[in-house]
């Protein structure tokens, strides 16, 4: 977010305090099929 570019983490913890879902970044569940969908919603230049 420092860098102005949008974050995937775990929604769990401090992340979920920092990181405005869908705004900011993604929060996702701790599995590879979450992390990946939300990967895929990044446009290719980031």
């Amino acid at each position: 977010m420092v860098a102005y570019k949008p974050v995937i983490a775990c929604n769990s913890g401090g992340p979920m305090e920092t990181v405005k879902n869908g705004v900011t970044g993604y929060l996702c569940e701790a599995t590879p099929e979450d992390f990946s969908s939300a990967v895929g919603k990044f446009p290719r230049e980031f």
